[in-house]
């Protein structure tokens, strides 16, 4: 995962990258996710254009967005094991209920 996600906040939890477009409000599913798993869970909502050289980099790094909204899911190791562009889906969901099971 690059460095983005290296914080010690984010070791040992199942993570969604939520990347938006700045003009749309974040979509409170992720907030409510996040809340129902506190110690399992982090959501970063990242907006383009990037505001920062950090979120700049990361995005450069997931390579290509074809749309947005995208999701990304990161399991307990740090790389990213599903993309979605569009809202969250039942298969997003799935992928995610999965790896919040597994410890």
């Amino acid at each position: 995962m690059p460095a983005l996600a290296q914080a010690a906040e984010l070791e040992r939890r199942v993570v969604v990258v939520a990347v938006r477009d700045a003009s749309q409000p974040p979509d409170p599913v992720w907030l409510q996710l996040q809340q129902a798993n506190p110690n399992d869970l982090r959501v970063l909502g990242l907006c383009i254009p990037g505001e920062t050289p950090e979120v700049a980099d990361f995005l450069e790094q997931i390579g290509p967005i074809q749309s947005l909204p995208l999701s990304l899911l990161v399991n307990r190791q740090g790389e990213i094991i599903y993309r979605h562009s569009g809202p969250p889906d039942e298969q997003f969901r799935a992928a995610l209920r999965n790896e919040l099971s597994s410890r």
